[in-house]
């Protein structure tokens, strides 16, 4: 359950799944459902197209922001259409008449989430709340939310959603912050000498005393397994600072050969992970696998709310 004052508190909460069945919408659904008990004039945005699960609660007085061609559409007071465009028509926000269930698509670019979250707060929303997937997991961007969820299940069938994988996203995601002076404007990096950022277009043009001795290394931009080799080796590893969490796109295995060479990882901003659901239902996830992750979370201190989904 998530308190009055913990919503009221927030303007825009992503809902990020690990993958099909992780209890993602059924995380909204519960979102959705307190926040219309508090009477906190909500909005929903689904990112992309919604799958053949269990469809998203919306409230009466709601509003929603869908592409123009989803059924939904005749059930709505139409209020404004956005600039953002998808696969099935342009999107435009509206008001949900009476209290239904639906399956809807929205916007797909952190761009135009953004956008179309700013425009529901100018109509009044006071709580949005996103629903995508850790495939696009810049949805935990601090540009678009101030909080997000982790809504947490295993599919054998996925790769990507495998325990220790989900625990690697988990763990990327909740970051430390880097505390240090906001680096220059740079194309690329930067390396931090205790006292002044120095620019460079590229890691591979950082000169070799700047290795000398532990360094501080600011990555504008994603960073990714192609950068990696650069910080391989080095005699004095140090911390590595990536603008938010989500720009980090290294296997678990990668991150992990880093972080034994002495490596630490920082970001400049994120959001706050509000909370992580355990979804006891996921389709082809094992019950040890699940009540692993629910034994390894609930060790995290600094998760503020574990939110069992039922």
């Amino acid at each position: 359950m998530m308190g009055k004052n913990l919503l009221s508190q927030r303007k825009v909460i992503s809902v990020v799944g690990t993958g099909r069945g992780s209890g993602k919408t059924t995380t909204c659904n519960m979102i959705l459902e307190q926040a219309s008990n508090y009477q906190i004039p909500t909005g929903v945005i689904p990112c992309g197209k919604g799958g053949s699960g269990i469809p998203i609660y919306l409230p009466a007085g709601a509003f929603i922001a869908l592409a123009r061609n989803c059924e939904l559409v005749s059930k709505l007071e139409l209020l404004e259409q956005t600039k953002a465009n998808t696969p099935w028509g342009e999107v435009w926000i509206g008001r949900v008449r009476d209290a239904c269930e639906s399956r809807v698509a929205g916007p797909l670019s952190l761009a135009d989430l953004v956008m179309v979250s700013r425009q529901m707060q100018r109509l009044g929303a006071k709580l949005i709340v996103v629903d995508g997937t850790m495939a696009r997991k810049s949805m935990t961007s601090r540009t678009l939310c101030d909080s997000f969820v982790l809504a947490v299940g295993v599919d054998s069938n996925e790769r990507s959603t495998r325990q220790e994988e989900i625990w690697h996203q988990i763990n990327t995601l909740r970051m430390p912050l880097a505390g240090l002076p906001q680096p220059p404007k740079t194309d690329h990096c930067a390396i931090f000498n205790g006292s002044d950022w120095h620019p460079f277009p590229h890691l591979a043009k950082v000169p070799k005393e700047y290795w000398e001795k532990p360094s501080v290394v600011f990555i504008r931009g994603a960073f990714t397994e192609w950068h990696a080799p650069y910080l391989d080796g080095l005699e004095n590893p140090g911390q590595l600072i990536v603008e938010e969490p989500w720009r980090m796109f290294l296997t678990r295995e990668r991150a992990q050969s880093l972080k034994c060479q002495g490596w630490s990882f920082s970001a400049l901003q994120r959001s706050s992970c509000l909370g992580v659901t355990i979804n006891p239902q996921a389709v082809n996830g094992t019950l040890e696998e699940l009540n692993a992750i629910r034994q390894e979370v609930s060790m995290a201190e600094d998760i503020v709310t574990i939110l069992p989904t039922p």
